[in-house]
């Protein structure tokens, strides 16, 4: 920290500490502190850390098949990196293996799932007493189903079983400069044991005391400091130009390329601001398949801005995993909606192209429907919502009754609404590409288009597609816009109508 405040501390306006003196993870003593609170610059906002949500926890024990009453205890190393040379996997695994047959002899059943992590050779052995589980980006809920847990105490991880109330056993490794026999110190003048002493995490008295040493900390640190940060910006050492410099960022747009678009937007924040009800805001992605970088990189600024979105699956042809969505929102921000189910034109009167737009293909179609339903509620769970929207927005006038009797429980549109339909339905009507030319609409004209559908529906609704999303300049205006809709007012809305329904 002083390395860090002798080569840095005069040439960057604010330097943000993401934990703070009264939590438990605070590795530094009193004196050492003082000397931290005293440069100038610095400030504590409080440890950052993942928490989960009621839908989180429900698709990761539907991950792992979870049952009620099952006795669940996770093992993990985080990431499951080692510095070179240092043996911790091995150790660790030994360790953990001599834990396993005491939780199991006390219980006389459990599940012992060894989480390895992106960092973890899948050639080393596990002992046969473990689930063995690659990966789980979603950490933090599976900690927090489980009973008890083995952990290397890296910072991450230790919050997330004090976020989970989720007691633990400790098992330090080989770091870099991390104090952490002082962290595993002062988790314990908190009331947080780490020792090896399993029957802390079998016995139900020894968890309720550690859940009740968890809630007055969790009371004081949320794990998203958000407001203190901001306060931090706003401050009057912070010197907003800092931010022009972020080319990496990928939910950055120049300062000239805002500066260029920000006439075009005027209108259109009149229009929300001036709009008797709360504007919502529907993001719908169209004929995925697949996930590329530049989705990515969209979904994840999507995140960032704490949107929803919709991604509309074609089933016949997905190779897109529950986990590669979890990786990027685990806060169950994004849903899975069906569109079509192979996506193969067909002709109907008028040269009008379309998936199961002819009467003679309804029995089939419905079992299509079926099936692509089924598929995308067990690779998705509780993010696939029941959403269907016809592939070239051309609904047949019996899909309605179709998608209801296979189980679906809404659909979307673009121009053409399904009808009759006894299913709510809802309206995303902008897409921000002109497929005739094969490129973006203007900034401008976009802008007065959503400013027309907001006048006309009372909502702003955009439709993407992944290959238009690859051109750069394009993706970036696209999540502009949406921060400035956002900033006039918009609500970002989920698709599905009644979410809590």
């Amino acid at each position: 920290m002083r390395l860090l405040n002798y080569r840095h501390g005069q040439r960057y306006a604010s330097i943000v500490v993401c934990d703070h003196p009264a939590s438990p993870t605070w590795p530094f003593d009193a004196g050492e502190t003082e000397e931290i609170l005293s440069w100038q610059g610095w400030e504590c906002i409080g440890p950052v850390f993942r928490t989960t949500t009621r839908d989180a926890i429900t698709r990761v024990r539907a991950r792992h098949r979870i049952h009620d009453g099952e006795k669940i205890y996770v093992f993990a190393m985080g990431a499951g990196g080692e510095q070179r040379g240092s043996g911790d996997r091995v150790r660790f695994i030994e360790d953990a293996n001599r834990l396993a047959p005491a939780i199991q002899e006390r219980l006389g059943s459990a599940r012992l799932l060894f989480v390895r992590g992106p960092l973890f050779p899948r050639e080393i052995q596990l002992p046969d007493i473990f689930e063995d589980i690659a990966e789980e980006p979603d950490l933090v809920s599976l900690i927090a189903l489980a009973h008890g847990a083995v952990i290397r105490p890296s910072f991450n991880t230790t919050w997330e079983c004090i976020a989970g109330r989720t007691p633990f056993i400790a098992l330090p490794g080989t770091t870099f400069a991390e104090p952490v026999t002082r962290r595993l110190s002062t988790l314990g003048a908190h009331g947080l044991d780490t020792s090896e002493n399993v029957d802390r995490l079998v016995d139900e008295v020894a968890s309720r005391q550690f859940a009740a040493a968890c809630n007055p900390i969790l009371e004081q640190f949320n794990g998203a400091p958000k407001q203190k940060f901001l306060r931090v910006l706003d401050g009057d050492r912070f010197d907003r130009r800092l931010l022009t410099n972020t080319s990496s960022d990928p939910c950055h747009t120049s300062s000239i390329q805002r500066n260029r678009l920000l006439p075009e937007l005027s209108h259109l924040k009149d229009t929300i601001r001036r709009s008797t009800n709360m504007v919502a805001l529907f993001i719908r992605i169209d004929d995925l398949t697949a996930l590329d970088s530049e989705l990515i990189s969209f979904l994840t600024c999507c995140m960032s801005l704490r949107l929803f979105a919709s991604l509309e699956i074609i089933p016949y042809h997905n190779t897109i995993g529950g986990l590669e969505i979890d990786r990027v929102d685990t806060e169950g921000r994004i849903e899975i909606g069906q569109h079509g189910y192979a996506h193969l034109p067909s002709l109907g009167e008028g040269a009008i192209r379309g998936e199961f737009i002819s009467a003679q293909s309804a029995p089939v179609a419905s079992t299509q429907l079926r099936s692509g339903l089924r598929q995308l509620a067990r690779c998705f769970g509780a993010r696939f919502r029941g959403g269907y929207s016809a592939p070239y927005d051309v609904p047949s006038t019996w899909l309605a009754s179709a998608w209801e009797e296979a189980g679906g429980s809404y659909l979307s549109w673009i121009r053409k609404e399904p009808k009759p339909s006894s299913l709510p339905t809802v309206r995303v009507s902008v897409d921000p590409w002109d497929w005739g030319r094969g490129a973006a609409v203007s900034f401008g004209v976009l802008c007065s288009t959503l400013a027309a559908s907001i006048s006309r529906d009372g909502t702003a609704g955009l439709v993407l597609h992944p290959q238009c999303l690859r051109n750069e300049t394009h993706r970036q205006e696209i999540v502009f816009l949406l921060e400035e809709m956002i900033d006039a007012g918009c609500c970002a809305s989920p698709l599905k109508p009644n979410p809590d329904a």
